[in-house]
Parts: C-alpha cells; structure tokens; sequence
C-alpha cells in the first residue's frame, strides 16, 4: 500500500511538472506571436507614412517643380534602397512638346516629346541640366499612374505634361 501511494504520488508529481512544461511553453508562444503582430504593425505604419509622402503627388494638376521633387525623392530611396528591388520607384515623365536648350559650343540639345524613364539619357539629361530643370520647372503635369508592388508600396508613378492653355481652362471649371 505504501508503495502505491509512493507511485501515485510520483505519477501526480510529474502529472503536474508536465502541466507546468504545457503552460510556460504556451506563455512563450504567445509573447512570441504578440512580438510579431507588433512587428507587422510597425512595418505596417512605416510604409503607410512611405507611401503618404508619394500619393501627396498624385493629382491631375501640378508644377514642374513638384515632379522634381518626386523625382528626387525617388532618386534618393532607390540610392538608399539600391540593392533591394522591392523598393525601387520607377518615375516615367511623358513631354507633349519638345525643349530645346542652346549648349556653349552652339549647338541645341533637344528632347523631343515622348515618354523618359530613368534609364534613358534624355532623362538623365533632362533632370541633371539645370537650363532643363529651369524650362521643366515652369511646365505643368499631371499624376497618370500610381502603383504599389507586392509589399503595398508605392513602386511606380507617371506624370504628363499638360498643355498650359487646356490647364487654365481645366482649373478655371
């Protein structure tokens, strides 16, 4: 008789380590899941205030001079973000009429009308000019297009240029 209640109470014993084990293994698992909610809040947050600063430009009517900023801004994040894909912006400018700008030797550089992303010379001539950015900056545009990649960041944006007399006929409606 002694010997069972000797086993009972081993077999009580170990009932309750195990119980303890079940208990501190689920408390673990909890903060670990509550830590990675906080985490997809967190990452969530920042890229709601990344893309605020992007859609700001997203609207039928601005200056050249905020294309350039948007431009620069996205220059700047691909340089800070440049070995990751997945956060590269693809800004694509579409000119309606040409510019030409007199260069020191005589001649003219003229980019013609049509679609410029960052990997054509003529946009990198465009916004590294400062004669171009002068002629650009008084130019109106329009947002065409934003879009977000996988993560649900802004990845691409494409601006217009409009005709400034259809633009006053369009802000005075």
């Amino acid at each position: 008789m002694e010997n069972a209640t000797k086993a009972l109470t081993m077999a009580a014993g170990v009932l309750i380590a195990i119980m303890v084990i079940a208990l501190l293994y689920m408390l673990i698992n909890n903060i670990s899941e509550s830590s990675e909610l906080d985490e997809q809040a967190l990452k969530a947050q920042q890229t709601a205030e990344f893309n605020k600063s992007y859609e700001s430009y997203d609207k039928p009517l601005m200056r050249g001079t905020e294309v350039i900023s948007v431009i620069n801004k996205a220059i700047d994040n691909n340089i800070r973000y440049s070995g990751d894909e997945n956060y590269q912006i693809l800004i694509e400018i579409e000119l309606t009429s040409e510019i030409e700008v007199p260069q020191e030797n005589g001649s003219k550089f003229v980019v013609y009308p049509g679609i410029y992303t960052e990997a054509s010379e003529e946009y990198q001539q465009l916004i590294g000019n400062e004669d171009t950015l002068k002629i650009l900056k008084r130019k109106y545009f329009k947002c065409t297009n934003l879009q977000y990649n996988s993560d649900a960041r802004v990845n691409y944006m494409s601006f217009a240029e409009l005709d400034v007399n259809q633009s006053a006929m369009d802000s005075t409606e």
